[in-house]
């Protein structure tokens, strides 16, 4: 939560005379959702990222209803990387834009560790077995990597498993597809330009 928006709903709690002032300001900051865009198929897709960048949030339908999204977090401290760290710095080295140079490297035990622009997806799923094996998980993908993008640059995206939590044997498949498609290492894919 950024510190503007922890500041103003202490505000809004310490003044009720200000409260619906506040309310409305609230409400401005949070992202809304992105128009409804075609996906494949029959599929769309809206978004949302929060205002920082720190998350993502994509839902796919098909026509009025619901039937899968992905959810991601933004990673810039690499010492987070631990499952695919060895990936990253290798990706770094090939492809150097990708570091985060605003800000200075982290100091580890190690010594200076790189900032990095990463997304990292915490969750996917489609939730109807008709919308199985017809490549709209890799599509998915595609749209948030695109969505990230315009709001980033040229970013490292990278499954759960690289930070700390699981990727199930279908994600994987559909990491494995992209890797294929986009520069990678290993899973951790580099997106240099909009897809």
């Amino acid at each position: 939560m950024s510190t503007l928006r922890q500041r103003t709903i202490r505000l809004a709690y310490g003044r009720p005379d200000l409260r619906p002032h506040l309310m409305r300001a609230l409400t401005a900051m949070e992202p809304s959702l992105s128009k409804r865009e075609p996906l494949v198929g029959p599929l769309a897709y809206r978004y949302k990222i929060s205002m920082l960048g720190e998350a993502l949030a994509l839902s796919v339908y098909d026509g009025q209803e619901l039937v899968g999204g992905i959810n991601a977090s933004y990673v810039g401290n690499m010492l987070r990387v631990r499952g695919c760290q060895k990936d990253v710095l290798t990706i770094i080295d090939r492809f150097p834009e990708i570091e985060d140079r605003k800000r200075p490297r982290w100091v580890s035990d190690e010594g200076a560790v790189p900032r990095v622009k990463g997304l990292s997806v915490t969750r996917s799923d489609l939730f109807y077995d008709k919308h199985r094996g017809k490549g709209y998980g890799v599509a998915m993908y595609i749209a948030v990597m695109r969505a990230y993008f315009d709001k980033v640059g040229p970013f490292l995206f990278m499954p759960d498993m690289c930070t700390s939590g699981t990727t199930s044997k279908e994600a994987r498949y559909v990491w494995q597809s992209l890797a294929r498609k986009f520069p990678s290492e290993g899973y951790v894919i580099a997106v240099l330009t909009r897809p």
